[in-house]
């Protein structure tokens, strides 16, 4: 299998609350591309077409889209009949690697995640897309996330700040519009929920990027134990557990030595 074949995607169907008597069924996944979609004719590229073809989300929210992968990702959509897509800028450490979704229904707004002024803490910024969903009372919020990569006190430490500026920007979103209630933050948060994790970080850790500075609200210790479950537990966000096709396993990130859990969904 080539590296598309492998790629850790997840998916699911969500429910959406509308009215009492009634559900809009929305099914949703995420992927993380790795380098991007590949161009067409690429075994690459045709294996994200075959696998998008097979799985049938109506929204897909991607990780490590590349610069100048907009035009073959832009086909890809086309292909498999996605009329709407957005693509974020890529981060404040990493501007090569991009979110981005497909739709089948109207996109009404992005925003990107970023820092609180004066703060420079985000490798790739998470992309928020607000969907009208037909038949829906109210918009599906999305967010597609894409966290610090790599094992060590100065990555937990980045993740960590990462999913508290994406819990933030949620509560935010909520507090300006109670209505916009239904909430979806999927996609690599490059951490094993299941694996032993340190409780916290009690220092700021050495080896991070020139220019780091983190938000005045960051102050130790940071926790970083059960991450990154417990920070969405924290404002009442389930998890959908994954599983591989005719298992029970729930690998994410398939690699034949050391197969993790990394991509996750969330939701309200």
């Amino acid at each position: 299998m080539n590296s598309k074949q492998l790629a850790g995607a997840v998916c699911l169907v969500l429910a959406l609350s509308c009215f009492p008597a009634r559900a809009v069924r929305v099914r949703v996944a995420t992927w993380n591309v790795q380098d991007g979609v590949g161009t067409p004719g690429e075994a690459d590229y045709a294996a994200v077409v075959s696998t998008l073809q097979r799985i049938n989300p109506d929204i897909v929210a991607f990780q490590e889209l590349n610069n100048g992968d907009l035009n073959d990702w832009v086909s890809v959509a086309a292909a498999l009949g996605y009329p709407y897509y957005a693509m974020g800028d890529g981060g404040t450490f990493d501007a090569g690697k991009h979110n981005g979704f497909f739709s089948r229904y109207p996109i009404l707004s992005t925003e990107q995640v970023r820092e609180p002024a004066g703060a420079a803490e985000i490798y790739r910024w998470p992309l928020k897309a607000v969907v009208e969903i037909p038949g829906a009372l109210n918009p599906l919020t999305l967010y597609s996330v894409h966290n610090k990569s790599a094992s060590g006190v100065m990555e937990d430490f980045v993740r960590a700040v990462e999913v508290r500026r994406t819990i933030q920007h949620i509560a935010a979103a909520r507090q300006a519009d109670p209505l916009q209630a239904e909430y979806v933050v999927m996609g690599d948060f490059n951490a094993d929920v299941g694996e032993n994790q340190r409780v916290q970080i009690d220092a700021l850790p050495g080896g991070l990027p020139a220019g780091y500075l983190p938000g005045a609200d960051v102050t130790f210790p940071v926790p970083y134990r059960r991450h990154p479950t417990d920070p969405f537990a924290g404002i009442q966000f389930s998890q959908l557990d994954p599983f591989q096709e005719d298992s029970v396993l729930q690998y994410t990130h398939l690699s034949p030595v050391n197969p993790r859990r990394y991509d996750y969904i969330y939701f309200s």
